[in-house]
């Protein structure tokens, strides 16, 4: 069982997800390159992530293109 939130959406994330949503909870604030490069994803693979945090609405994007930062809420 998957209890690091009091947020249901958490226990929808698989192992990997759930990895990746707690490196960003630690940093606060990431870029799609930092978390590629941290966990050694592909660009599309990094982004399908990514884009499922936001839209659980656990994290938030804020800009477009290579300056866009996602961040922890």
């Amino acid at each position: 069982m998957k209890l690091i939130s009091e947020n249901p959406v958490i226990a929808t994330l698989n192992n990997e997800e759930l990895r990746g949503f707690d490196w960003i909870k630690s940093k606060g604030e990431i870029t799609k390159k930092e978390y590629s490069d941290n966990f050694g994803y592909s660009d599309k693979k990094s982004e399908r992530h990514l884009k499922k945090l936001v839209t659980l609405n656990i994290i938030i994007l804020v800009g477009k293109g290579p300056s866009s930062k996602y961040i922890f809420k």
